[in-house]
């Protein structure tokens, strides 16, 4: 059996823009699926249909339990996202950056041009193979067809004598113009003009800072931490009238078997609040579940030891 290979250490920026944690880097955000099991929630328009707001596109939005999860165990930290882009910016080496990124930048307009022609190369050869095939079937079938044609033309055909005023305009001919020429698909694509909008600045932004900024956990953060060291995916529940929906594994996969409910360790658990989220879980096939963290020694670590669940299921009677 082959050795599987040692997991993948990565740090992860996460830019607090208005009091949002964001991830600009699609490599972090591939990074903190595979990884770490958190999904987040997509928050930007997407360049090629901005019109619409079904399908959107970076920058991932960050859960204030999972931006905190991620940062007490090391695995990312947090930066002021605008102020780093300034002292970038302005600091002496900051010319040098700019060069650093610029250069970065039309290296990769590059490599997305080459890619392009390879992938209009491609699908060239394909086309001229399928015209290729197409003029030979219809050659087979225009053999097929000739000796049956030549039985059934008569020998001599009467000449048609030329009109003398074949030349003149006729009355009756149609004077529908001709159809307009479309351009085809390569000539309406620029070849030329590769436009390249990059979706993160890593390059221009120094490495972490020494002190790393600190960032109180939420609420709800025990519970997330004693699922997410369990195996468990977790994303916004408020569709269905939770704190969070919990997945047995990656979302794209499973459905959501539990609908989770952080709470404290002396809060009152109010019965409306048992009964209607109860019954809502049962009704989309799901089980209620909720959490609290027993306070004492181990309390507020990022495994969630101290955290007791219990899993409510309605049953109609």
């Amino acid at each position: 059996m082959a050795t599987p290979p040692p997991p993948e250490t990565k740090t992860i920026r996460i830019s607090q823009v208005a009091g949002r944690y964001l991830i600009f880097d699609l490599a972090d955000v591939m990074h903190l699926r595979r990884a770490h099991g958190m999904c987040s929630v997509l928050v930007g328009t997407n360049p090629q249909a901005p019109n619409q707001n079904i399908f959107s596109a970076l920058p991932l939005e960050l859960l204030p339990e999972e931006a905190a999860l991620l940062v007490a165990r090391g695995d990312a930290y947090l930066a002021d996202d605008p102020r780093a882009h300034l002292e970038a910016l302005t600091r002496a080496e900051g010319e040098r950056r700019r060069a650093l990124y610029a250069q970065a930048h039309r290296d990769r307009r590059v490599e997305v041009r080459l890619d392009i022609e390879e992938a209009s190369a491609a699908r060239s050869r394909a086309a001229k193979v399928a015209r290729e095939a197409r003029a030979a079937a219809a050659g087979k079938k225009k053999d097929a067809k000739r000796p049956a044609e030549e039985a059934l033309v008569p020998e001599t055909a009467p000449a048609v004598p030329a009109s003398d005023d074949a030349d003149e305009p006729s009355l009756f001919a149609s004077s529908s113009p001709a159809p307009p020429s479309v351009p085809s698909k390569d000539a309406r694509r620029n070849p030329g003009g590769v436009y390249l909008t990059p979706s993160t600045s890593a390059g221009l932004l120094p490495a972490p800072a020494e002190e790393p900024r600190e960032l109180s956990p939420p609420e709800g953060c025990p519970l997330y931490a004693h699922l997410s060291s369990r195996g468990y995916f977790m994303t916004p529940g408020l569709r269905f009238g939770g704190k969070y929906s919990v997945y047995p594994g990656d979302p794209f996969r499973f459905h959501a078997h539990f609908i989770a409910n952080s709470y404290g360790w002396d809060e009152e658990v109010e019965l409306l609040d048992l009964v209607g989220t109860g019954r809502l879980a049962g009704a989309v096939k799901k089980g209620l579940l909720l959490g609290a963290e027993e306070p004492g020694e181990g309390a507020g670590g990022t495994d969630g030891a101290n955290v007791r669940t219990f899993c409510v299921e309605w049953a109609g009677m």
